[in-house]
């Protein structure tokens, strides 16, 4: 019996994984929709969307075999994988300043999930990720004057 809770429970996470990953990927097609495509800011557009594209498929690629939390087992993650339904209070207004909050969502909801989700890597996998996503969000706040 405490074979099939466990495989329930390993069941149930890796749906976790899934759904968070893609209510982030939703909120950055949110924000990616309304920049331009064409002319002189669709170089920036591209840069954009092609980085947080191959990091988010990194961390989904890297992510734990069953999509549990890193500190469910042998993994190393932060602990706090239990976050709740904070994961979709997302910033959803159509004004400059909404844009800019809902950037700095996304970066933390990516942040958290590579924390949390993301057991392998070479190195220190979750420092570099970590990194890289603070420069695509600083690309994004110096693209639209967004108070740091």
């Amino acid at each position: 019996m405490k074979f099939f809770a466990a495989l329930l429970a390993a069941a149930q996470a890796q749906t976790d994984a899934a759904d968070r990953m893609a209510v982030i990927q939703d909120n950055i097609a949110n924000l990616t929709a309304p920049m331009p495509t064409v002319n002189s800011g669709s170089r920036f557009t591209a840069k954009f969307v092609n980085r947080l594209a191959k990091l988010t498929e990194e961390m989904v690629n890297n992510t734990n075999a069953w999509g549990t939390a890193c500190d469910e087992g042998s993994g190393a993650g932060s602990g706090d994988g239990a976050q709740g339904d904070d994961i979709f209070a997302f910033n959803t207004g159509d004004a400059p300043e909404d844009k800019c909050q809902l950037n700095k969502q996304i970066n933390r909801a990516l942040n958290s999930y590579v924390r949390n989700y993301v057991c392998s890597g070479r190195g220190n996998y979750v420092s570099r990720t970590i990194r890289r996503l603070r420069k695509v969000k600083n690309w994004y706040n110096t693209k639209y004057d967004c108070a740091i």
